[in-house]
Order: structure tokens, then sequence, then C-alpha cells
């Protein structure tokens, strides 16, 4: 039988496998386990680390470790070293292993990051019941109400579960804060009295039930019960009720006793855990007009040690910091610059007096308020950028503050990229209101810098439905914006995607305008969208830009009279509306287009009488101008000259094209010499817009009804064809006219054949060429090319031509092909 022991040694020692050790006989384990239940956290860490140094212990031990390790991480604050525990390949994916990562992420103030791991736990979990209130906490933290209710619904619910009664009292608090007093008495009704505890709490959520409903007298009354009587009352029932009571007193506008009473409570409490919550009552409630030596500044003071500016005692009390802090920011609500520097001065000095207190960091946030409003911007940014990288602990929402203002400050300088940066930095902290501002502003951020990547990884790193619904949105405007092809399909996709957001009416606007003002121009698309805002109560700036719209539609319709409408409908609406002077305009346009010439005019001239210096007034004379000269009487004819001359002496932007048109009706009066005069001075051969070009030919029209009395008048319009012919990339609309007219002054001065070389070089087109999408030019030098060739005895030429054109398929092919059947009858010419 003793053979047996040693051939099982035997057998284990050669497949390699060796006795695992028994965790129970580790001396460090066990005193790491009594350290962990003694919350002596940081020990009992220490302790496991040494353990699974051990070589020989067994898979399940070194799990069991791992976790146990990660829970004393997370107890002793060691965020960062509990994350890494956590994502050992042996407990990464342990159904635990979620609920203390969740715990890590909560206390470094990652609170997405935690909800989303919190959110891992199975309900089979023995951690469930904790992660679910634990989930609940950081929603409320995050200010998001909705998201906390349904877990305590579920939690409370649950009687089995011994946080059932702390989900019932959390829900009956936020019942309170929404003013909803149903719910919130159902389920203070609901709390169950089974201990001194939560009967002290459910009394505290009564007598906050009577401040909701305004009975201040019984609320004060109650909680004036519930402190007299210290069993059952723990530290933050007992601040709890203090708080309570204050709120009641204030509200009875018993605003002395209400700070009395926080003075008194911190007097007698100067070591009580949640001096913060009372601070923060104080600051708002001390009168904003409170002096230096106000009696509550002097309390402060003297709490801070810093009674008459000397430094008695530096040690680093809770109670001193908060009443340093408070009594700087006491002094930053001044309006004298004095006063203002006086704040910063002992914001500094509170940092160097306790510079590893928490409100050490936040007082650089208020720092950096003052420099603003001391307009030192520079110092304001240097400071911000400062919080950024302390090393000292410091309020997540106050670094999540100083982040959103910095980054706002970028953006003022236009500095997108780094303003992006920030951003994001404030959507790490805890204020859900900040983080949704910080989120939607960065987007804006990577719009402003073009940076398309930035945004799309930006939207796909947010989870609430409603952030990634109003980025969604800004992304679409951003492209209607740029005038950009595919704004269309963004702004459709977003409509179609939430029909009910708040924010619909602007994305079918945007459509409707983006369809009719961005090539191709989709009418029916922007009709569409007009009926989807039919019954829209839309406000003032939402009017104007629908009438707009409605506007543009109409125009594109050539449907003036409803063009006029919608002017009309807009100054009847708002007859002192900032755009009413701009739809006046549109309404003379919509006239003259209409033919109303003096109804036009008298619109017109009214708005540019009425308004002489506005920006617009150039623009409302010029096209009375127009209007009057279309009248057609030589009284209209000069008072169109006149305006146009109105136009020219503003020295506005379409000063040019007044000059222009001006020179045209004098050529056309017969005061061709008075037109050159006028146009020499703006004629700039070497420019290639549009309007230079108009302007040189318009001069060599005046200059071409002047040939008749001096041939120099058309070689001098010959020579600003040529100039215009030289332009590079001159379109070929742009040729075709030139030469035409060029053909037409060598007609003029016997010059036939060079009429004729003209005339050709526009109607031997080819193939190759751009597409004509002008055929005035063509089919009439063509036709006059055709008469030069008849009258010169050339009928094969001209039958060529006139077939030439047949084949073009422009609007008069068919004139040109019956030119050409004549011309074969007439001379039997046939064409074999």
């Amino acid at each position: 039988m003793r053979i047996y022991p040693l051939i099982f040694i035997i057998f284990y020692s050669f497949c390699g496998i060796t006795l695992a050790r028994n965790l129970n006989n580790i001396p460090d384990y066990k005193t790491g386990l009594s350290a962990l239940h003694d919350h002596l956290h940081q020990l009992a860490a220490s302790k496991f680390q040494k353990v699974l140094k051990v070589k020989d212990l067994s898979k399940t031990d070194r799990i069991k470790l791992l976790l146990l390790l990660s829970q004393a991480q997370v107890k002793s604050s060691q965020v960062e070293a509990a994350l890494s525990t956590l994502s050992d390949p042996l407990i990464k994916n342990h159904p635990d292993a979620p609920f203390w990562r969740g715990l890590a992420y909560t206390i470094s103030g990652r609170f997405l990051q935690a909800i989303e791991a919190l959110a891992q736990i199975k309900s089979s979990n023995h951690y469930f019941p904790q992660a679910t209130i634990t989930q609940a906490n950081l929603h409320l933290a995050l200010g998001d109400d909705s998201s906390a209710i349904p877990l305590l619904k579920k939690l409370a619910h649950n009687n089995k579960s011994s946080l059932s009664n702390k989900a019932k009292i959390k829900l009956a608090e936020i019942y309170l804060n929404q003013d909803d007093d149903i719910n919130a008495a159902k389920f203070i009704d609901a709390i169950k009295k089974n201990t001194a505890s939560s009967d002290k709490l459910k009394k505290l959520l009564k007598a906050r039930l009577h401040i909701r409903n305004k009975d201040y007298p019984a609320a004060i009354s109650e909680l004036k019960e519930i402190l007299k009587t210290p069993q059952g009352l723990n530290a933050r029932t007992s601040i709890a009720a203090v708080i309570s009571l204050a709120d009641a007193r204030y509200k009875n506008n018993l605003h002395h006793e209400a700070l009395q009473g926080l003075f008194d409570f911190i007097s007698t409490h100067p070591d009580t855990p949640l001096l913060d919550k009372l601070f923060t009552r104080i600051a708002l409630w001390i009168p904003t007009n409170n002096t230096e030596a106000a009696p509550y500044n002097l309390k402060l003071l003297k709490w801070a040690n810093r009674d008459n500016n000397k430094l008695e005692n530096n040690t680093n009390t809770d109670l001193q910091a908060f009443a340093h802090y408070y009594y700087a920011l006491s002094l930053s609500n001044s309006k004298s610059p004095a006063i203002l520097k006086k704040a910063l001065f002992e914001f500094s000095l509170l940092r160097l007096r306790h510079p590893s207190h928490i409100l050490a960091g936040s007082s650089l946030t208020e720092t950096a308020r003052i420099q603003l409003l001391l307009k030192r911007t520079d110092d304001a940014i240097t400071t911000l950028k400062l919080i950024q990288s302390l090393k000292i602990t410091i309020s997540p929402i106050a670094k999540q503050q100083a982040a959103l203002l910095l980054a706002q400050l970028q953006v003022k300088q236009l500095h997108f990229k780094q303003a992006a940066k920030y951003f994001l930095i404030a959507r790490q902290g805890n204020q859900r209101a900040i983080h949704d501002a910080a989120t939607i502003n960065a987007g804006l951020a990577y719009l402003s810098e073009a940076d398309e990547e930035g945004f799309k990884s930006l939207i796909k790193s947010i989870k609430q439905n409603q952030l990634k619904a109003s980025l969604t949105l800004e992304h679409a405007l951003w492209l209607a914006k740029k005038k950009a092809p595919n704004a269309r399909t963004a702004l459709q996709e977003f409509i179609h995607a939430y029909p009910k957001h708040p924010r619909r009416t602007e994305a079918l606007m945007a459509l409707a305008s983006h369809a009719i003002s961005v090539p191709p121009i989709d009418s029916e698309l922007c009709q569409n969208s007009l009926e989807q805002l039919a019954n829209t109560q839309f406000t003032e700036k939402e009017y104007e830009k629908i009438s707009f719209i409605r506007y543009r539609l109409a125009i594109a319709h050539s449907d003036y009279l409803g063009a006029i409408a919608a002017t009309e409908n807009y100054l009847t609406t708002y007859p002192k509306g900032a755009q009413a002077i701009n739809f006046t305009l549109l309404k003379g346009q919509a006239l003259y287009r209409n033919g109303e010439h003096n109804k036009a005019r008298q619109t017109l001239t009214s708005l540019a009488a009425a308004h002489p210096k506005h920006p617009l007034t150039p623009y409302a004379l010029y096209y009375a101008a127009l209007s009057a000269r279309l009248e057609g009487t030589p009284q209209s004819q000069l008072e169109s000259l006149a305006l146009f001359q109105q136009v020219i002496d503003t020295k506005s932007a379409i000063s040019p094209e007044a000059t222009l048109q001006k020179a045209e009706l004098l050529t056309k009066l017969n005061q061709p010499d008075q037109a050159i005069k006028l146009l020499t001075p703006i004629y700039h051969p070497a420019q290639t817009t549009t309007i230079q070009r108009d302007i040189a030919i318009s001069l060599a029209s005046a200059h071409y009804a002047l040939g008749t009395q001096n041939k120099n008048h058309y070689l001098k319009a010959l020579s600003i064809y040529d100039a215009l012919l030289t332009q590079p990339k001159l379109p070929l609309l742009w040729k075709h006219r030139i030469l035409y007219r060029k053909a037409l002054t060598y007609q003029a001065t016997q010059q036939t054949q060079k009429a004729l070389e003209a005339y050709y070089d526009v109607i031997n087109i080819d193939k190759n060429s751009p597409p004509i999408t002008q055929w005035r030019w063509y089919y009439q030098s063509g036709f006059n090319a055709i008469a030069i060739l008849i009258e010169n005895d050339n009928p094969a030429a001209a039958i060529a031509i006139a077939k030439k054109m047949a084949q073009s398929h422009g609007p008069r092919a068919e004139d040109a092909a019956h030119r050409a059947r004549l011309l074969e009858m007439k001379y039997m010419i046939w064409s074999e």
C-alpha cells in the first residue's frame, strides 16, 4: 500500500503539474481580508499584491485575488491601479468586473463611463441592486432625472432588496425637486419606518413637501422638531434638515433668520462634512451690496483667520478654506475695479494658505472670471490653461467650467482648433448641462474649422440621442450654409429621422431655402417643405426667413404677383421689422418685373427718400431708374437719367452698373458722345470681369453710333473688340457676342470680307468646343452672313451656311433649313 503515494507523486512530477497552495494557509491573504473588512483598504491592496506573486496559485484563486485587489484599490481611491488590475485577462470579462470598473470611474469623476460600465451588470448578479442605485445617483449628478427614475423604480418595487427603501427615498427627493407633489407624497408614504434614521428621513421629506406647497410655517415647525431630538439623525440627515429649515425661512421672507441659522450651525459644527452645501447658500443669500465691513463678511474673515489682513494661523482646516473662498467670492460681486483687484488678492492668498484644498483649484476659475471683468483677457487665458494642468485636487465642476470658458475665449479669437480641444475637456466633467453645451460647441468648432473628420469622431462618441440629433442638424445646416449639394440629403434625413424634434422648423426652412437658391433649383422640393410649415407659429426672425423663401419661389416661377404678395404680407405683419426696408426693395423689384413700372418707381423712390443713408438705397434708386426708363415717355427718360446719376454719386457697389445703364440710355437717346464721356474713365481693358466686358461693349457701341460722323470712331470700336478677344479663357457666349458686333462694325466700314470672316468664326463651331448656351449671336451672325453672300452673288456658300445652321439643333434650326430650301429652289442649286 505504501507504493501508491510514491507513484502518485512521480506521476504528477512527470506531467509537470504541482499542487496549488491553499489561500487560507497564506498569512498575507488572511491579513488582507481582515484589513479589507476593517476599512484598511490600502493595506489590503498591498497584501493582495504580495499574495499574487506566489507562483503555485490555482487559476480560481488568482481570479479571486484579482477581484479582491481591484476592490481594495477602488476603495482606497487608487483608480488607475484598479483599472489596470481589472484589465487583467483573467478577470477582464468576469461578471463582477464592470461593477468595480464603474466605481473606479465614479471616483475619478468619469460619470458617463461609469454609467456605461455599471449598465453591463446583469440582474442575476449580487452587485445588481448596488450597481442600479449607483447608476441612478450618477444620472442625478449629471442632471438627468429621466434616466434615474426608471432605475430607482425598478429597485423600489423589489422589496427583497435592502436598497428598496433607499430607492424610495431618492424617488421622493426627485419628485419634490420636480414639483411633482403627487408622486413625491406616494413614495414618502411608501418609505418603511424600520429604523430611527428612515423615520427622520421620512419626516424630512414631508417637511420638504410642505416647502414645495408653500406651507413654510408647517415646514419650519416640522424641521425644528426633527433637529430638536438627535436620535436617528446622522450627519447627512442633520445637515439636510438644517438646509431645508434655512430654505423654508428664506422663502418665508425670514432672510436674516435663514442666514443666521446657517452661520450658527457652522459655528457649532465647524467640522461638518458638507460645508460646501452650507456655504453655497450663504453665497447666494448674502446681499450683493454687502460691504467688506458687513457683519457676514466679518464673520467669514474671522473663520478664515484673515482679521486685519494678518496671517495669524495657517492651519489648513476646511472651515478656514471655505470661509476665505466665499469671502473673496463676496468681494468679486462688486463693480468697483479696486474691490475686484482685492478679490484677486484674496483668491491668490487662499491658494497660498491652502494649496492642496479643493477650493484652491476652484478659486482659479473665479480668478479668470475677475480678470475678464477687468479686461485682462490674456491673463484669464493663462489662468484657465493652468487649471487644466493642476496636479492638486480640484472640483470636477470647476475644472469643467474653466475648460468651457477657455474654449469660448478661443472661439472669440477664432482659434477653432484650440476651442474644440477645450470643449472636449469640458465634456469630461459631471455637470450634464456643461457637458451637453460643450459637446454641441465642440461640434460647431470642428465645423468652423472645416474639420469633418473631427466632427465625425465626435458624433461617434455621443450616446445621447438628443445630443446626436442636435449635432446632426448642425452639420446639415453647416452644409446648407456652404451651399454644398449634399446639404439637401442631410436635411431630409434629419427631418425624416426626427419628426418631432424642436428644431424641425429650422431644418425645413433651411431645406426650402437651399432648394430654391442653390443649383440645381428644385422648386417642387421648396414648395413641399413650405407646405409642411403651413400651420407653424413663426417668430419674427423665422417669419422673415420664410417670407424670403416664398419670394424666391415665386420669382423662380415668374409669379411676380405672388412675389409682391410675399413682401406685402411681411410688411403688413411687421411694418417696422428688421427687414422692412429689404422687403420694400424686393416689392419694388417684383413690381418692376411684373411690368408695373410706375408703381415700382413710386415705391422705390419713396424708400430712397425715407432712408437716404441706408446701404440698400442705391439699389432702390437703380431699380427706380430702370422702371422710369421702361415707362418710355420723354419725361420718364429724363427722370431715369437723373436717378442713375444719383446711384453713380453714391459710389456704391452698384455705381458701375448704373454708369453702364445711363450710358446705354444716352446712346439710345442719341447722345453717344455723353455716353463715351461717362464710360471712358471706368473702362479698364486689362480687367476681365463681366461688368468690365459690358462697359467695353457699351463704349464700343457709343463709338459705333458716332462712326457716321467720324470714321475714327469705327476704328476705336474695333480696337475695343480686338482687346476683348485677346482675353484669356474668354467664354464662348462672349466671343460670339463680340464677333457679331465686330462684324457689324466691319460692314459699316464697307469691309465686307472681314465682316464675313467674323460671322463665319461664330457659325463654324468645332464639334469639340463647349456647347452653345446662347443662340442669339449664332443665328444673327449666320443669317447676316447669308445676306452678304447673296448680295455678293455667292448663293452656293449661302446655302452651305444655311444647311450648317439647320444641323445645329438650336431653336432656329428649322428656319435655317427652310431658308436653304428656298435658296436651292431660287438658284437651282441642288446638293448631290
